[in-house]
């Protein structure tokens, strides 16, 4: 009698998850001038991040990257900028300014800092590129080939939602890690209260060109907060409740 056997192969798959916000980054440049990140998108501009290694085959992408900045310098001046960041923080600056100036990365603002770490967008790949708008989203994410095309098209994205005043950015937990109640809301508060396995230690609330109008701590261990808005207009917020500087979860809210 014949016997069929049928063979079952379990394929274990190891997949990685790329942060699709980028954190609070502060970080002195070569020049010794200071960058915070979320103050530059809260005035509506796009930033743009390269690692180099810096290495001779990083040249070429990151030139791409760089000519796709310069054509937003013309059609979109002051709105873009494009922040260079030693890989490790182990090149010195004058290293790593005069390869980015051989290179031509004409655009190219200097960091040679850990403050920009690529731990906080995924694996390594050099050279690698970063899109970031609003909110923090992070809407380009490349390792090893980033290119013009890429990059023009994930500013444009970008551009697209700050226009649309950064609403269509927002990209909530399919299970709801935190409750604004009571939303939405003719009277001068409201509660925003989330689940136990949250950590949050401040919030904020954005209005609709993205600028932070309130910023509240948290206690250790609260999980809940009234807001106050009796001071605001009505119209439609967003609630971004942070832990360490990252955007953790992020809320509607409508004052009618």
């Amino acid at each position: 009698m014949k016997k069929n056997y049928i063979l079952i192969v379990w394929l274990t798959v190891t997949s990685f998850i790329i942060a699709q916000t980028a954190p609070q980054i502060t970080a002195t440049d070569c020049k010794n001038d200071q960058y915070v990140l979320y103050d530059k998108l809260n005035e509506g501009k796009v930033i743009v991040i390269g690692w180099p290694m810096p290495c001779s085959s990083c040249a070429s992408p990151l030139l791409e990257v760089n000519n796709s900045v310069i054509n937003f310098a013309i059609s979109h001046p002051n709105k873009v900028e494009f922040w260079l960041a030693d890989d490790f923080a182990n090149t010195s600056c004058s290293s790593l300014t005069t390869w980015s100036m051989n290179t031509g990365l004409s655009m190219a603002i200097e960091f040679s800092t850990s403050a920009i770490n690529m731990d906080d967008f995924g694996s390594y790949g050099m050279p690698k590129a970063v899109v970031i708008g609003c909110n923090g989203k992070v809407y380009y994410n490349v390792n090893t080939t980033p290119n013009e095309s890429g990059v023009t098209a994930a500013v444009n994205e970008a551009f697209n939602e700050i226009n649309a005043g950064c609403l269509n950015s927002i990209q909530e937990n399919s299970i709801s890690q935190s409750f604004v109640f009571p939303n939405p809301t003719i009277k001068n508060s409201i509660t925003v209260s989330w689940i136990e396995s949250l950590k949050v230690d401040n919030i904020q609330l954005i209005n609709i060109d993205g600028k932070i109008i309130k910023n509240s701590p948290v206690t250790l261990n609260t999980k809940n907060i009234d807001l106050d808005l009796n001071d605001l207009q009505s119209g439609v917020y967003q609630i971004y409740l942070m832990e360490a500087g990252r955007v953790k979860d992020i809320k509607k809210c409508i004052k009618n």
